[in-house]
């Protein structure tokens, strides 16, 4: 078994050895198991990589502290480097920096002397670092650090100034001491190029010159700058030059051969020429493979004979020349390969083995033209395909055998003999359709045999010779029992309207051939409706048959009319009209003959039609025709589930001789018409409202203009009577006429519910009743045309919730019947039978 810091083991030769160790072991090689290293922070391999601290290094995979003392790297047994506040000597071990006059160190060696010493980095005879020397050493005078191999001071006391190596408290324009040997050098005008100096050398250069690092001096800048970081680097330039991208100070001249527009100040490019790109205030060359650009190592546009591929990290043009196999390039790559190629990412990339065109390297469209065949997208070998024999155009062209090629000719199927296999089912399925077939036919003539048969038992046809009926010539062929049909078997009453009346006729074949026989009625007839049994029937020479005729009558009429009997000859195809004298007289009922109404002058015209003087059967009649009704069925049947005139709809009633109570009111002064005169053609018109309303009628339109006057004098039983309300059930047109002109109604008799279109009832009618008491009682317009010069003031009036006022001639019972008729509250109204009962009252 792994002993418990191993994770692997295996068993060799009865000897367990481990394979790995567990997260956080290292293996021992010595003892060759896994232990616990306190002192690894990092694991590699079963092995230590890095240790706790920087003190101890690696030996054997385990970690252990450096055996020299204040180090903080060590390696192989050796510093590598110090601690803090320590320097490394050359044979590895550590001294404390104050021992070597040290101020400042970093582990290896000393950055800061202290005062009076100066830093040396060279190694001296025995091999040693001295790290600081005295500054007596180095004789150089007024010197605080010095490079003694170079005999130059780098840094002077704080009260001298440092220039060239030198010490001095002020240098002379004209003159200096440049070296321990006092050698006077002439440097007129030298100190020109040093604005501030101090104990270290100079702080800060006049314009064009920067400082020197290596020596602290300030030196001149190249020709063209007019300041300048050193001596390549330029920061403003003469006049006539600018500074360039590479931060040189270049001629004008140069910027106009590639700078399309310069800076206002003419120093630099605002816009580049094609194939320049601006970098600041210069313009720079594209790459040779580019047409436009803004940055060096990226094409906008190609160059001609150049593409660009999206994708590439090269955001370069790439030469024509690189397309191979390429029919057609552009300028974003190749958009047509040769035969053979395929396209991928603009660029031609070989089909796959003898394939001549696909889509990509795994899909083939066409193989070589001879001895291959596509299948599945690959090309292959004819032989491979099985049955086949040759192969042309990626297609098996010939099988062996009993195979033909597929469709698409990638592979060979069987042939199966359709002519055999499909033709004998059909053959006899077509003969068992036609036996079936002839067996239906035989059926439907027998059936048809049949049937005319039990047609002809019904028919009650007979030899002439045989019968005691005496028959009478009606045409050349025909002979009849009767030459006209007046429907009076049962009795001589008159006929009823909307009911069958029957009548028996028997017709003769008085010919030498077989006639066809059948009756018909004159075109245009829509008074009555006929019907014949039987409705056709053929007879031979010598034979009759008996047509029992049926007759409706669709209205109140008297007529004599004419039916015709047709009959034709089967052997000469002559056709011969016989007609047959009809005469009808029917009850008398509401639905009239419109052939019977004479028409005169026009009276009026209302809401629903147009009023006409006229005569029926000699009576004078008032003749309202109606206007068009809507087209559907639902619509004309509000008004009428009987008429079948429906495009001749009228409505006749008696003549009144005085017209209108409107009219009365028109021509006849109010004294001219007693009081109770005027009660009993109001009670009259509160009667016929009455029969409405118990009829389930709403008027809709009550008004004087529709009472009509039919006697003054008051001991007749009727003096007025109630009109224009054959159209109120007409919902439809209601809606569509309700105007203030001539639609239903006006607003003057209009109920509020009315006005505000809301639903409305029977108490819409009381409404109207009561301002038509008013406007009879007053004899004159309840609305005067002073006060109410519009409609809708009318309207207006009336939705406000107010009424017209009592008039000095009502009496208090009069104009409390019409208070209680146009109360605004439907609900509050009296009905129409209380109103009878009130105005009767008054009469009495």
């Amino acid at each position: 078994m792994c002993n418990k810091n191993a994770s692997v083991c295996v068993n060799y030769n009865n000897v367990i050895e481990i394979i790995a160790c567990k997260e956080q072991h290292t293996y021992d090689v010595e003892n060759k198991k896994c232990v616990n290293d306190i002192s690894c922070s990092k694991y590699s391999n079963d092995f230590c990589s890095k240790c706790v601290d920087d003190n101890m290094e690696m030996h054997d995979g385990k970690c252990v502290t450096c055996s020299v003392p204040n180090c903080k790297y060590c390696e192989g047994g050796k510093c590598k480097k110090c601690t803090e506040n320590y320097v490394i000597q050359t044979n590895g071990f550590c001294v404390e920096k104050s021992e070597v006059s040290c101020v400042n160190s970093d582990g290896l060696r000393c950055l800061q002397c202290t005062e009076n010493f100066y830093s040396i980095d060279s190694i001296n005879k025995e091999g040693n670092y001295h790290f600081c020397l005295p500054l007596s050493l180095a004789q150089i005078e007024d010197c605080k650090y010095s490079i003694i191999s170079k005999s130059k001071c780098i840094e002077c006391l704080d009260s001298f100034k440092l220039k060239n190596g030198n010490c001095s408290e002020q240098f002379d324009e004209n003159e200096q001491e440049t070296n321990s040997t006092n050698i006077k050098q002439d440097l007129k005008g030298a100190e020109v190029s040093c604005f501030i100096r101090n104990n270290k050398g100079c702080e800060r250069c006049n314009k064009g010159y920067y400082y020197n690092n290596c020596d602290g001096e300030c030196l001149l800048c190249s020709t063209n700058c007019k300041e300048c970081y050193n001596t390549t680097y330029c920061t403003s330039c003469q006049p006539g030059y600018y500074l360039s991208s590479t931060f040189t100070c270049e001629p004008l001249g140069d910027l106009f051969t590639k700078c399309d527009l310069t800076l206002p100040t003419g120093g630099g490019c605002a816009i580049c020429k094609d194939h320049y790109y601006k970098q600041k205030t210069d313009c720079i060359s594209c790459d040779e493979s580019c047409g436009t650009c803004v940055e060096g190592d990226s094409c906008l546009t190609c160059k001609e004979e150049y593409y660009k591929l999206s994708g590439r990290e090269n955001k370069l043009c790439v030469s024509y020349d690189n397309l191979t196999n390429c029919d057609t390039k552009t300028p974003i790559g190749c958009v047509k390969c040769n035969s053979g190629y395929y396209l991928e990412n603009y660029q031609c990339k070989n089909c796959s083995e003898n394939c001549i065109s696909c889509d990509n390297a795994l899909s083939c469209k066409v193989c070589v033209e001879k001895d291959y065949v596509l299948f599945n997208s690959k090309c292959l070998y004819f032989k491979e395909i099985d049955y086949c024999k040759s192969a042309n155009n990626s297609k098996c062209i010939e099988c062996e055998g009993y195979h033909k090629p597929s469709d698409i000719g990638d592979n060979c199927n069987k042939v199966t003999n359709y002519g055999l296999v499909v033709g004998l089912p059909i053959s006899v399925t077509l003969v068992v359709i036609i036996l079936i077939v002839v067996i239906i036919i035989v059926v439907i003539l027998w059936l048809q045999n049949q049937k005319q048969k039990k047609k002809e038992q019904n028919i009650c046809n007979f030899k002439m010779s045989r019968s005691n009926i005496e028959m009478m010539k009606i045409s050349s062929n025909l002979v009849s029992n009767k030459k006209k049909l007046a429907f009076d078997l049962d009795n001589n009453d008159p006929l009823k309207v909307d009911k069958e009346t029957r009548d028996l006729i028997c017709i003769g074949n008085d010919s030498k051939n077989n006639l066809k026989v059948q009756f018909s009625v004159m075109e245009g007839c829509d008074f009555y409706e006929i019907q014949t049994v039987p409705s056709l029937v053929s007879l031979k020479p010598g034979y009759a048959c008996e047509f029992e005729i049926f007759i409706k009558p669709l209205c109140t009429c008297s007529t004599k009319e004419d039916v015709m009997i047709t009959s034709l000859n089967l052997t000469t195809g002559i056709m011969e009209n016989t007609k047959i004298h009809i005469e009808l007289e029917t009850e008398q009922t509401t639905k009239l003959n419109y052939r019977e109404l004479e028409e005169d002058e026009k009276l009026g015209e209302g809401s629903f039609g147009i009023v006409y003087k006229g005569k029926y059967r000699g009576n004078v009649v008032a003749i309202k025709k109606m206007k068009q009704f809507d087209s559907n069925e639902s619509g004309l049947d509000e008004f009428t589930k009987e008429s079948l005139f429906r495009k001749k709809i009228s409505m006749v009633t008696e003549l009144a001789l005085y017209g209108s109570l409107q009219d009365l009111i028109k021509h006849k002064k109010s004294d001219e018409i007693d009081m109770k005169l005027k009660l009993k053609f109001l009670l009259d018109g509160a009667k016929g409202v009455s029969y409405l309303h118990e009829n389930g009628i709403l008027h809709r339109d009550i008004k004087p203009d529709n009472l009509l006057v039919m006697s003054l004098d008051i001991t007749e039983k009727v003096n007025a009577k109630l009109t224009d309300f054959g159209s109120s059930r007409n919902v439809n047109m209601l809606q569509t006429n309700m105007t203030f002109t001539k639609g239903i109604g006006t607003p003057v008799y209009m109920a509020p519910e009315i006005l505000k279109q809301q639903k409305y009832k029977k108490s819409a009618d009381v409404y109207s009743f009561g301002i038509t008491i008013f406007e009879v009682i007053s004899w004159k317009e309840p609305y005067l045309k002073d006060q109410f010069k519009y409609p809708w003031k009318i309207a207006e009036f009336v939705m406000g919730g107010n009424r017209l006022k009592k008039l000095e001639m009502m009496s208090n019972e009069q104009y409390d019947i019409i208070s209680d008729c146009w109360s605004p509250q439907m609900e509050k109204r009296i009905t129409i039978n209380q109103a009878v009962q009130r105005i009767e009252n008054l009469l009495n």
